[in-house]
């Protein structure tokens, strides 16, 4: 056994406090080795040589540790602190000198459309530019029209980009463009890239896979609806309708549903149900504490029989299903406020520093069936109010929740339960704070009643 060089848990390390605070999920990764005498133009500098990387699978970034002399830590760096990891989950430098990542993606269940592989190089004098294609179909019958689109590309040193686009991956450009339009009249799997170059030029890529001859199959969960609010333990019925134009009638015994238990930011699958229909029983926490951050998903899928010339494609469809009892510091957006840790607080932190128009914001979230909602709070002098709005700081007003003194900050009331207005379908709610004075209260969680 050997002792680590580096160590942390969930809380910010005293010894480490560059690697910051939150789930944990750390990654070893490579160690760099210049080579001089590596005719590649991308290779990472002489600066990198001997460095260990590390990156964080949950904290979504990389991090380079420069040694010493005695190989202990000397310095903890960022590396491209602007760069938007997705959850890496490897990292290895390839025999040109650059670094491949790759990434999960942030979500679960399949269908992850933003997971990736990435090459990292080093651009002596500026860097690459940024390609970004997108498609308005995919896939579909012969023959299929695709308008591509390159918005969101983009040169990090300033200046105009060429865009040409080669619709077959046979290293032929045919279009100039950020917009264009292209008809693929023959039966095939195509895979259309983008180019952007600069003045100097240098170039970056982007890719999208097209099908022509099959179509992806939708799949739509009718029930539950994304967002529902459940106490753990419900058994929750669901439905799932998959179309797909060349299968025809669908054999429910190919569509797949799988529960997970979401947990922070990622999710624990459980076994494979096949059919459209079914019960799911939210009582397995997997051992986690009910105060933790949980919910409950289904991921649906379903792959077709393809098409004469194409192989197969998959669907996916996907509802969470969220607690009722919700704690306020597991929101997923916010404006004004901080999250303070506080021991009466009921899973140690509560919503603090709360003015005139801060808001939280949980998604995604349904208020179907939803009768009322309070919200566990501490008030020294009171005053104030909770609106709850859907889609919007300014949206729907669906609940105002007058807020009273408690007389203290850590002394917890409960307020009265508000009606909520019907409101059908998945939302963004936002928890929009009506204030008479900064820091007029704290929320610690919130509590929907259904019927």
């Amino acid at each position: 056994m050997q002792q680590p060089v580096i160590w942390y848990g969930y809380d910010e390390s005293p010894t480490f406090p560059e690697l910051g605070s939150g789930g944990s999920g750390p990654m070893g990764g490579p160690v760099y080795r210049y080579d001089a005498d590596n005719p590649s133009t991308t290779k990472f500098p002489e600066y990198y040589d001997g460095t260990q990387f590390l990156f964080e699978w949950t904290r979504n970034y990389v991090k380079e540790v420069q040694l010493d002399s005695d190989s202990g830590v000397l310095k903890i760096n960022d590396f491209l602190p602007t760069e938007d990891f997705v959850k890496p989950m490897d990292l290895t430098f390839g025999p040109d000198g650059s670094l491949y990542v790759l990434e999960w993606g942030s979500q679960f269940g399949g269908g992850n459309s933003d997971s990736g592989l990435y090459r990292i190089d080093y651009a002596p004098g500026g860097q690459a530019p940024h390609a970004q294609a997108s498609a308005s179909v995919t896939s579909g019958p012969a023959p299929l029209t695709v308008d591509f689109s390159g918005e969101g590309s983009s040169n990090p040193n300033g200046g105009s980009l060429d865009y040409a686009w080669d619709f077959d991956g046979d290293g032929t450009f045919d279009a100039e463009g950020s917009e264009v339009t292209h008809t693929y009249q023959e039966v095939g799997e195509f895979n259309a890239q983008l180019r952007v170059t600069t003045a100097e030029d240098v170039s970056g890529y982007a890719n999208v896979p097209i099908t022509v001859g099959n179509t992806t199959p939708t799949v739509t969960i009718d029930f539950p609806t994304s967002g529902q609010l459940i106490e753990f333990g419900d058994q929750i019925p669901y439905r799932v309708t998959v179309t797909d134009p060349e299968d025809g009638e669908i054999d429910c015994q190919q569509v797949i549903v799988n529960p997970a238990l979401g947990h922070d930011d990622h999710e624990h699958p459980t076994t494979d149900l096949r059919g459209c229909e079914g019960t799911l029983n939210t009582g397995d926490l997997g051992g986690h504490p009910e105060g933790a951050d949980l919910w409950y998903v289904l991921n649906a899928r379903y792959t077709d029989q393809g098409g004469e010339g194409t192989g197969s494609l998959t669907g996916y469809g996907r509802a969470v299903l969220q607690p009722k009892h919700k704690q306020a510091e597991y929101y997923h957006d916010q404006a004004g406020t901080r999250i303070v840790s506080q021991e009466g607080a009921e899973n140690g932190q509560r919503i603090g520093d709360i003015s005139d128009g801060d808001w939280i914001a949980f998604e995604p979230m349904s208020v179907e069936g939803v009768e009322s909602v309070g919200y566990r709070f501490s008030s020294p002098d009171g005053g104030g109010a909770v609106e709850l709005r859907a889609g919007a700081p300014d949206g729907e007003l669906l609940a105002t929740t007058p807020i009273h003194a408690t007389g203290d900050w850590d002394a917890y009331e409960l307020t009265e339960s508000t009606s909520v207005t019907d409101l059908a379908g998945t939302h963004k709610l936002y928890l929009v704070f009506d204030a008479p004075a900064e820091n007029s209260f704290d929320i610690d969680s919130i509590l929907f009643t259904t019927s």
